[in-house]
């Protein structure tokens, strides 16, 4: 029997829990759950704590390997330390999140709370915010550019776990601030990948964290862009629209009505629901409502690589007039393709189905059925959140008599395959 087996067993029979014995040893639960679980060996002072309060007369005491001579010469403790073990079980769960996505399989039950629990301190490792700010900045630039969903979540994953520690052994309160932001914003951009790969639990899970560390930061524009970011990213995920409006109520209502790159977002998003329920008159509002914050937007945005440029600004209104076949959807749609870089060759590929969408509502559908195949068909990634919301949208507006053409079957195999 091993020690954590041996403590368990004592601690059923004691009939108590893992709390009231953290307070009679005393020491942290948690860590008790991983001696117990096998993955600690506490150290032979603990041990012998642990057997006198469990009253194992040392049979407790003695499961725990002895001390062996070290080579620097007196007695060093051979077995890992709480510290080291955490360590390599973190490192573990992080290779199995990594190895999952790389393989295109589920990330496997449990490796992500590992992964981000137990944040233990990282000794001699200063805290260089600009070198964070510089890779947060480098991971907004990727993402747009990156032709594979999911491509930066081993790099973020990595980063993710590095910021957590650096926040749990920090004192200086601004300079934590500055580090709870930079792990919002990583969070925020993993959550995004998750959800792209199909990892929606763990996508929730990185929204969380993320709106939880830019709420301790007291960040008023992060804590209204990391929802309203959500809450886009939950529209196409085909989140409830109960739920994608009450992120972006709550967004609405931290702003406080002061323009920010996530009011503008949280606009963009009423504009796109109301426009996917079919109200018009809501999402022109909304529309209004987003043209203003945007044009309001200050100079220096303390969110600065999140600020929503102008092809954003004209890609909502893109979608809005497409969905809702609004007359001045191939103008929006114009306007957009003539402000968005080359490089974007998703955010291409997804104006191209926004066009489609107007093609078909106005009852052009041969040709936007094969502009929506022909598009999907030349991507490197042809299947993502967006896309995939696009096609059921597509074949939802379709009449009756032409969902069952050629090209509207071929869609639907394409979205279901």
């Amino acid at each position: 029997m091993t020690f954590g087996e041996k403590m368990g067993q004592l601690v059923e029979e004691h009939g108590l829990s893992l709390r009231k014995l953290g307070k009679l040893v005393p020491c942290d639960d948690g860590y008790l759950s991983r001696v117990r679980r096998g993955l600690y060996m506490p150290s032979e002072e603990m041990a012998e704590r642990l057997d006198e309060v469990l009253d194992a007369g040392g049979s407790l005491a003695a499961l725990r390997p002895k001390s062996q001579p070290g080579k620097t010469g007196g007695i060093v403790d051979q077995s890992p330390t709480p510290d080291q073990e955490d360590d390599d079980v973190k490192r573990r769960a992080a290779l199995q999140i990594i190895t999952a996505v790389a393989a295109g399989t589920a990330i496997p039950p449990g490796a992500f709370e590992t992964a981000f629990s137990g944040l233990d301190e990282v000794l001699g490792q200063p805290v260089n915010i600009d070198d964070w700010q510089r890779a947060v900045r480098e991971y907004c630039h990727l993402t747009p550019r990156q032709p594979n969903t999911g491509a930066l979540i081993r790099d973020l994953t990595a980063d993710s776990i590095a910021i957590g520690e650096l926040i749990r052994r920090e004192k200086t309160s601004s300079t934590k601030n500055e580090l709870l932001h930079i792990s919002a914003v990583l969070s925020a951009l993993l959550a995004v990948q998750l959800f792209g790969t199909g990892n929606r639990r763990e996508g929730r899970m990185s929204w969380t964290l993320a709106r939880r560390a830019a709420d301790t930061s007291n960040d008023q524009d992060l804590r209204t862009y990391i929802r309203s970011r959500e809450a886009e990213t939950g529209l196409w995920a085909g989140i409830p629209p109960a739920d994608i409006k009450a992120l972006v109520d709550e967004a609405a209502a931290i702003s406080k009505g002061t323009p920010s790159a996530g009011l503008v977002r949280a606009y963009a998003v009423q504009a796109e629901l109301a426009a996917m329920r079919g109200d018009g008159d809501s999402a022109s509002r909304a529309l209004n409502g987003m043209a203003e914050a945007f044009t309001n937007l200050p100079s220096t945005d303390s969110n600065y690589f999140w600020v929503s440029g102008e092809s954003f600004y004209y890609w909502t209104q893109a979608y809005v007039h497409a969905t809702t076949g609004n007359a001045r959807s191939q103008e929006a749609v114009e306007e957009t393709f003539s402000r968005t870089p080359i490089w974007a060759t998703g955010s291409l590929a997804n104006l191209r189905l926004v066009h489609s969408m107007g093609m078909v509502r106005s009852r052009d559908i041969s040709e936007g059925l094969d502009e929506a195949l022909s598009t999907l068909h030349e991507c490197v990634t042809p299947r993502s959140l967006f896309r995939e919301h696009m096609s059921i949208q597509i074949l939802a507006a379709l009449p009756p008599k032409a969902r069952t053409l050629p090209a509207a079957r071929e869609l639907r195999a394409l979205i279901s395959g």
